[in-house]
């Protein structure tokens, strides 16, 4: 029978496991620095002097140098000054124009704002009289409409009522029988009243002529 006898246990440990190691270089010489080669020297040697004033007069030779110096400096100094004081003109001349453009732009918006107003102004009122002159000939012509239709209607109902009585559809009972049963009798009454007078009159007519001719016969 086999027995386990290998180790399989493991440790566990928060710690990685660490090893120390040193090591050590050689320690290195310092180097001198390079020696310069010198040729050696070919030839014979001189040598030479040079005093004070040989070559020029240090007094009169910078004179005119210096004239030269102090007049470009003074002209440079003036230009500067110069420039300067035209500048200072320059911005003098530039804000007095900047306040008087202000001015003037201000004027402009002023004068714009002015305009503005006055056309807004214009117009509200020539809407306001257009609205009126609308609406006053809308009234006009309703009260036109108004006329003519009553005028119509007013004409045609008289011919309406015309014509209704005219076809009998609107009578009056009084004047009907007046006119169909009193009158016919009224009538025939008066034409006899007529003929018995135009009869009575012709008799006295005959009578008087007959007298007349009577009185002249006796006479």
């Amino acid at each position: 029978m086999d027995v386990q006898t290998d180790n399989y246990l493991e440790e566990l440990t928060d710690r990685n496991p660490e090893v120390d190691a040193d090591t050590q270089t050689d320690a290195l010489l310092d180097l001198h620095p390079p020696i310069t080669f010198m040729p050696i020297p070919s030839g014979i040697d001189v040598a030479t002097q040079i005093e004070n004033g040989d070559l020029f007069d240090f007094v009169l030779e910078v004179e005119p140098i210096l004239e030269v110096l102090v007049g470009k400096t003074l002209e440079l100094g003036m230009m500067e000054l110069l420039e300067e004081i035209e500048l200072r003109e320059i911005r003098q001349r530039q804000e007095l124009f900047e306040q008087a453009r202000n001015a003037e732009l201000a004027e402009v918006q002023r004068l714009e704002a002015e305009a503005k107003r006055r056309f807004a102004e214009k117009q509200r009122r020539l809407d306001e009289e257009t609205a009126r002159l609308a609406a006053q000939a809308e009234l006009e012509e309703k009260v036109a409409a108004r006329a003519s239709a009553k005028q119509y209607l007013a004409n045609l109902h008289a011919q309406v009522f015309d014509t209704l009585v005219e076809s009998g559809h609107f009578f009056d009972p009084l004047a009907k029988d007046v006119k169909q049963n009193f009158l016919p009798g009224l009538l025939e009454s008066a034409a006899a009243r007529a003929h018995q007078l135009d009869a009575g009159r012709k008799l006295l007519d005959a009578i008087l002529v007959d007298a007349l001719r009577s009185r002249a016969a006796s006479g």
